[in-house]
């Protein structure tokens, strides 16, 4: 693998202990809540990485137009999983677990289904040609992270 595929499949790492913590609050659903927040902050950061800096830079090196090829459909997953979490929260309001777990697990199946498309295709290409160091300047912006 290369820096870029790395980089994210550390953070989906990341993204998954901050999801299991919220599924595994089974009791309080404002601890459950809290934790929801936590895993939503994170995953909106890196979708925001992703939407104005990777595919941006993937459809330059592949030379499309954006809103066209893999990278819309990814983009398109967004604005998706996006609506799922605004779902999810609002589900919060309810305070029923059963109803909150229930979403969540919709949410859950579409953030799957999206990263193996992001694994197999863009973090990958992406490898090739953007260099450590501008990615080290990307990360500084949008992870505030050193040294990766």
């Amino acid at each position: 693998m290369g820096i870029i595929s790395d980089f994210m499949d550390a953070d989906h790492a990341r993204l998954d202990k901050l999801w299991i913590n919220f599924l595994q609050e089974t009791q309080d659903p404002d601890k459950a809540f809290e934790l929801f927040k936590q895993f939503q902050g994170h995953i909106l950061l890196h979708m925001k990485l992703e939407d104005d800096f990777l595919f941006q830079r993937l459809n330059e090196y592949l030379k499309i137009e954006d809103h066209t090829g893999p990278t819309a459909l990814a983009q398109r997953d967004h604005q998706g999983l996006i609506k799922l979490l605004s779902l999810v929260e609002k589900t919060f309001l309810t305070k029923e677990i059963e109803k909150i777990t229930l979403t969540a697990r919709h949410l859950h199946q579409a953030l799957q289904k999206h990263r193996q498309r992001e694994k197999n295709l863009h973090y990958s290409v992406c490898d090739a040609f953007i260099s450590p160091q501008e990615w080290q300047i990307v990360l500084k912006k949008y992870y505030a992270v050193h040294n990766f």
